[in-house]
């Protein structure tokens, strides 16, 4: 499809144009502006296998998103002037946090153990079977050389 087209659905009525991209030549997007809103928008880029229905389906999909996401309350902070101070919600946030670094290290720990585990056993089925080795004949022991007494002194030797 290389040219724009006009639809209505759910009572908005949805002008779509084709458009390049300024400074990128084959770089084309669908523009559509929508009744009752002054902006436009370009989700989409262009397809050779864009048809019309496909087209309007996806641009009144994103747009009926776009006024869900806008319909839902924001979420807004408090003024650093006036966040709680109670030190029994500062201790509860203290606490929550440990428990969580606690599960947190616990788990990392266990998730390395399994690790550890699988790894050995991946090194053990990929080691190459070594052959048994031939059993060495112990060598026999020779008997203890016995000490040879000290030298008697002849007795006469010493009466001289």
């Amino acid at each position: 499809m290389t040219k724009g087209f006009e639809f209505e659905k759910d009572g908005r009525h949805y002008l779509c144009t084709i458009e390049e991209r300024k400074g990128a030549p084959n770089d084309s997007w669908w523009w559509f502006a929508v009744s009752g809103d002054a902006q436009r928008y370009a989700p989409f880029r262009t397809s050779k296998d864009d048809t019309q229905a496909n087209v309007e389906a996806r641009i009144a999909k994103f747009y009926a998103d776009r006024l869900f996401a806008l319909s839902q309350p924001t979420e807004r902070g408090s003024h650093w002037g006036k966040r709680n101070n109670s030190g029994a919600a500062k201790a509860a946030a203290v606490k929550a946090a440990a428990a969580r670094k606690a599960a947190a290290q616990k788990a990392k720990a266990e998730r390395e153990a399994e690790e550890r585990k699988a790894s050995r056993a991946a090194a053990r089925k990929a080691a190459p079977k070594k052959a048994a080795a031939p059993k060495k004949k112990a060598a026999a022991k020779k008997p203890a050389a016995k000490k040879k007494a000290a030298p008697k002194k002849k007795a006469a030797a010493l009466k001289k």
